[in-house]
């Protein structure tokens, strides 16, 4: 992993590593092959805008962290409630 960390994020040829705007890093997986790790809200609400419907069938998700659902304990009417949606 370290190899292919520098070889590809840090080169050391280069003062700073490989990043990406959002934009910049979504159009670079629909035109070649890239690859891209980010928050999945973030990233396909700009996948939804920039591929078709075909191009986004072909692409596949690697979990590379188990993320764990979190629930919030809210009282029922409270102002906090849109605060804590998604979506």
């Amino acid at each position: 992993m370290k190899k292919l960390y520098s070889r590809k994020v840090y080169p050391p040829s280069q003062p700073l590593p490989n990043e990406y705007s959002l934009e910049i890093a979504v159009k670079k997986m629909r035109d070649e092959a890239f690859a891209i790790q980010g928050e999945a809200v973030s990233l396909y609400q700009m996948i939804e805008k920039t591929f078709s419907n075909t191009d986004k069938c072909s692409l596949s998700e690697i979990e590379v962290v188990k993320s764990e659902v979190i629930y919030a304990v809210i009282q029922k009417g409270s102002p906090y409630r849109e605060i804590f949606t998604l979506g």
